[in-house]
């Protein structure tokens, strides 16, 4: 029998923890879960998260973090294996501009969604193979990934201007 009401407590506590009312620590709004399990489906495949009051649904698109958009558009050219938006984390395969033994990889870690230098950071590694197929992967030079993230500022700057103008309009 206390076995039964301890898991009834657990269960009505697990309840209540699923409150839909939840508030988002970086925003500061009020989440409110959408319904339509299509638009719940696209915001968990990473086209955004669900904010919003009753009636009026806003959707927070990755979209609209010109820092995430820049480093998309600065790496077009660099097959990207990882853009996940929630986890803060664009990563590109290893990549090989021309003939030679180097390819690279970068990672940007989004600490923040502010538009700020201190919301990102770029993480280069360099992978230097011999004739048989030997190895050795290294941390980039610090300047190669000062270069890439001034490369992101500036892009995010015109992204930015855009935005503002298209807002004006």
């Amino acid at each position: 029998m206390l076995k039964f009401s301890l898991n009834i407590l657990i269960f009505i506590s697990l309840l209540t923890a699923c409150n839909k009312n939840v508030i988002d620590p970086v925003t500061g709004k009020k989440k409110v879960y959408e319904q339509n399990v299509e638009k719940r489906a696209r915001a968990a495949a990473g086209d955004g998260v669900i904010v919003g009051g009753n009636r009026n649904v806003e959707y927070e698109f990755s979209t609209a973090n010109p820092i995430w958009r820049a480093t998309l558009e600065i790496l077009e050219d660099i097959p990207i294996v990882t853009a996940n938006y929630a986890g803060g984390l664009i990563a590109t395969d290893w990549y090989n501009a021309s003939n030679s033994a180097d390819s690279i990889k970068i990672q940007v870690v989004f600490n923040d969604n502010k538009l700020s230098v201190s919301s990102f950071d770029v993480k280069g590694f360099k992978k230097t193979c011999d004739e048989k197929l030997n190895c050795r992967i290294s941390n980039t030079n610090p300047k190669f990934n000062r270069t890439i993230k001034d490369k992101i500022l500036q892009k995010t700057k015109v992204i930015y201007q855009q935005d503002a103008l298209k807002k004006k309009k």
